[in-house]
Parts: structure tokens; sequence; C-alpha cells
């Protein structure tokens, strides 16, 4: 199983290049198939929640955001 990080820089987030948080992330959530609600606030372009998507497969993931959403991928 490929680390959280691995996801977020695959897809653009700075959750792990910049914040570290993919580690943590792991530690948090070993067995992600049982994950099935993910809410991120403050979504910026959207590349973490494409990185969410990935990581737990059986998950609703919301993303909310005070601005709106530019990328074209999300």
């Amino acid at each position: 199983m490929r680390s959280m990080g691995h996801y977020f820089t695959k897809h653009g987030s700075d959750k792990d290049t910049n914040h570290s948080y993919g580690t943590i992330y792991d530690s948090m959530f070993p067995d992600r198939l049982v994950v099935k609600h993910v809410l991120e606030i403050g979504i910026a372009s959207g590349q973490s929640v494409l990185a969410w998507l990935e990581i737990f497969p059986h998950a609703t993931v919301v993303g909310l955001d005070k601005e709106p959403c530019h990328s074209p991928r999300v």
C-alpha cells in the first residue's frame, strides 16, 4: 500500500511536500477501506480532494471552500 503522501504529491497537493501530513495520516488511518466519509474544509484548487478519493476508495469525499473552485479536474 502506498503512503498517503504519495497521493498528495501525485495530485499536486502540498499536504506532504510542505506540511509532512502524509506520515501522520498514515498512522491515523491504518485501514483505509473502512473510512466512509471525508470532509475537507478549505480545498483551494481541489488537489487534495482528488488524493482523498484515491486514498479512501469506499468513502464519500466532500470538499468545501469559501472561494469557487476553478480547477477543471474537480
